[in-house]
Protein backbone atom coordinates (compact mmCIF):
# COMPACT_ATOMS: atom_id res chain seq x y z
CA UNK A 1 0.00 0.00 0.00
CA UNK A 2 2.91 2.32 0.44
CA UNK A 3 4.04 1.89 -3.15
CA UNK A 4 0.38 3.08 -3.86
CA UNK A 5 1.04 6.36 -1.88
CA UNK A 6 4.25 7.29 -2.94
CA UNK A 7 3.07 7.07 -6.61
CA UNK A 8 0.10 9.27 -5.89
CA UNK A 9 2.37 11.79 -3.91
CA UNK A 10 5.26 12.15 -5.80
CA UNK A 11 5.57 10.46 -9.51
CA UNK A 12 2.15 11.31 -10.41
CA UNK A 13 2.17 14.36 -9.15
CA UNK A 14 3.53 16.35 -11.46
CA UNK A 15 0.84 15.44 -14.15
CA UNK A 16 -1.85 16.33 -11.58
CA UNK A 17 -0.50 19.72 -11.36
CA UNK A 18 0.02 20.15 -14.97
CA UNK A 19 -3.60 18.90 -16.10
CA UNK A 20 -4.56 21.92 -13.20
CA UNK A 21 -2.30 24.23 -14.62
CA UNK A 22 -3.71 23.77 -18.17
CA UNK A 23 -7.35 23.99 -17.16
CA UNK A 24 -8.86 20.09 -16.39
CA UNK A 25 -10.75 20.57 -13.88
CA UNK A 26 -9.65 19.27 -10.55
CA UNK A 27 -11.86 16.34 -9.90
CA UNK A 28 -10.78 15.00 -13.26
CA UNK A 29 -7.23 15.03 -13.07
CA UNK A 30 -7.19 13.51 -9.73
CA UNK A 31 -9.51 10.58 -11.52
CA UNK A 32 -6.83 10.13 -14.30
CA UNK A 33 -4.20 10.47 -11.60
CA UNK A 34 -6.11 7.09 -9.60
CA UNK A 35 -6.40 5.57 -13.37
CA UNK A 36 -2.60 5.80 -14.00
CA UNK A 37 -2.06 4.35 -9.87
CA UNK A 38 -4.30 1.75 -10.36
CA UNK A 39 -2.86 0.82 -13.73
CA UNK A 40 0.60 0.34 -12.37
CA UNK A 41 -0.49 -1.53 -9.69
CA UNK A 42 -2.60 -3.67 -11.91
CA UNK A 43 0.44 -4.00 -14.44
CA UNK A 44 2.23 -5.14 -11.21
CA UNK A 45 -0.46 -7.88 -9.87
CA UNK A 46 -0.60 -9.45 -13.58
CA UNK A 47 3.36 -9.81 -13.78
CA UNK A 48 3.50 -11.24 -10.39
CA UNK A 49 0.61 -13.71 -10.90
CA UNK A 50 2.67 -14.62 -14.80
CA UNK A 51 5.86 -15.16 -13.24
CA UNK A 52 4.02 -17.79 -10.20
CA UNK A 53 2.13 -19.46 -12.99
CA UNK A 54 5.39 -20.28 -15.36
CA UNK A 55 7.58 -21.49 -12.26
CA UNK A 56 5.17 -23.62 -10.98
CA UNK A 57 4.56 -24.88 -14.92
CA UNK A 58 8.32 -24.80 -15.21
CA UNK A 59 9.03 -26.84 -11.37
CA UNK A 60 6.28 -29.23 -11.76
CA UNK A 61 5.70 -32.50 -14.24
CA UNK A 62 2.07 -33.65 -15.25
CA UNK A 63 0.88 -35.15 -12.34
CA UNK A 64 2.02 -32.11 -10.44
CA UNK A 65 4.88 -33.50 -8.68
CA UNK A 66 7.64 -30.89 -8.25
CA UNK A 67 10.87 -31.51 -10.27
CA UNK A 68 14.23 -29.78 -8.46
CA UNK A 69 16.07 -31.16 -11.30
CA UNK A 70 14.97 -28.79 -13.81
CA UNK A 71 16.98 -25.95 -11.89
CA UNK A 72 19.56 -28.09 -10.78
CA UNK A 73 20.69 -30.48 -13.28
CA UNK A 74 21.41 -33.95 -11.53
CA UNK A 75 24.56 -35.06 -13.93
CA UNK A 76 27.05 -31.55 -15.24
CA UNK A 77 30.30 -32.14 -16.11
CA UNK A 78 31.47 -28.65 -15.22
CA UNK A 79 32.48 -28.17 -11.59
CA UNK A 80 29.74 -26.97 -9.62
CA UNK A 81 29.89 -23.53 -8.34
CA UNK A 82 30.45 -23.30 -4.58
CA UNK A 83 27.26 -20.98 -3.99
CA UNK A 84 24.79 -23.52 -5.89
CA UNK A 85 22.34 -25.57 -3.86
CA UNK A 86 23.75 -28.49 -3.26
CA UNK A 87 22.34 -31.53 -5.59
CA UNK A 88 20.19 -34.43 -4.13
Amino acid sequence: MQAEWTIGLVSLLGTTTGQILAGVEPVDAVKYQFLIMFLIAGGTGLGALAVVLGGAHLLTDHRHRLRPDRIFPLNTSRPRSPLAAPAY
